[in-house]
């Protein structure tokens, strides 16, 4: 089967960003049966939007895929990729995932950014001005995260007030920790911080 991302037919089933909601968070309905009477009807799931901007190896994406559909994060990807959507090594991370994910593929940053109005974006790089554990998190901010081998674009970083970019602490003389592993330890935190939602 065939799901629409964007402007691509990707295989698989993956599903795609409708206009957002409001009040940013997702409500999942739990079974009559299993709720003490007198409980709520709908618990609530924290959203945030992970933000890759011109990604390059498909296997960092696809761990982010994943990573996504087991959060609910919402992921966006800015051309132009390093690589085909349909790429077997996206696909072979992303393992089985693919159909559980909430996906936009975006032309280019200006229709990303357009798409995210009235959102906080924060940068993550490691030209940030404060450790990203030091920020408070609300429910539909949006994290932006550069290449692989290059970072985000100056004209890009510009954009991002200091008090919006972040960094994840590494030890003095380290380049950059892998993509996947600095989306998962930022996601997480925003969602300890709203003490992880319907997540348990």
């Amino acid at each position: 089967m065939t799901g629409r991302i964007g402007s691509f037919w990707l295989p698989g089933r993956a599903r795609t960003l409708e206009p957002l909601d409001t009040h940013l968070l997702l409500e999942y309905t739990t079974s009559t049966d299993a709720r003490p009477r007198g409980a709520p009807q709908k618990r609530q799931c924290l959203v945030f939007d992970i933000i890759l901007f011109q990604p390059e190896i498909p296997p960092n994406t696809g761990n982010i895929i994943r990573l996504c559909a087991n959060t609910g994060a919402h992921l966006h990807l800015v051309k132009p990729l390093g690589f085909r959507l349909e790429d077997r090594l996206l696909r072979r991370a992303g393992l089985d995932y693919l159909e559980f994910a909430t996906l936009a593929v975006h032309e280019d940053w200006g229709e990303c950014v357009d798409r995210l109005q009235n959102r906080r974006l924060f940068a993550v790089t490691v030209k940030g001005t404060q450790r990203y554990d030091r920020v408070v998190y609300l429910p539909g901010d949006a994290f932006v995260f550069g290449p692989e081998t290059r970072g985000l674009p100056p004209e890009v970083l510009a954009q991002f007030s200091e008090s919006r970019r972040v960094r994840v602490p590494m030890a003095e003389g380290s380049r950059s920790l892998n993509l996947c592993n600095t989306v998962a330890v930022v996601l997480y935190e925003a969602m300890r911080q709203g003490d992880f939602g319907a997540c348990r």
